[in-house]
């Protein structure tokens, strides 16, 4: 985590705010998710939490 920088993550589309304004986006492939919650917010997720929630990030096929 970077100090004075707002990370907002919204499913899988990763945005970090700093305090001039300057906003970047990033869209995450699912299996990325885990490690950036890990990285940017402190939360370590074990196995079978990690394997869920890439499923449930994962695109819907008809």
């Amino acid at each position: 985590m970077r100090p004075g920088v707002r990370h907002v993550l919204d499913d899988t589309t990763l945005t970090s705010a700093r305090p001039d304004g300057v906003a970047e986006t990033a869209r995450l492939e699912p299996g990325e998710v885990p490690k950036i919650l890990e990285e940017v917010f402190g939360i370590v997720l074990d196995a079978a939490a990690t394997s869920g929630l890439v499923a449930a990030l994962a695109p819907k096929t008809s």
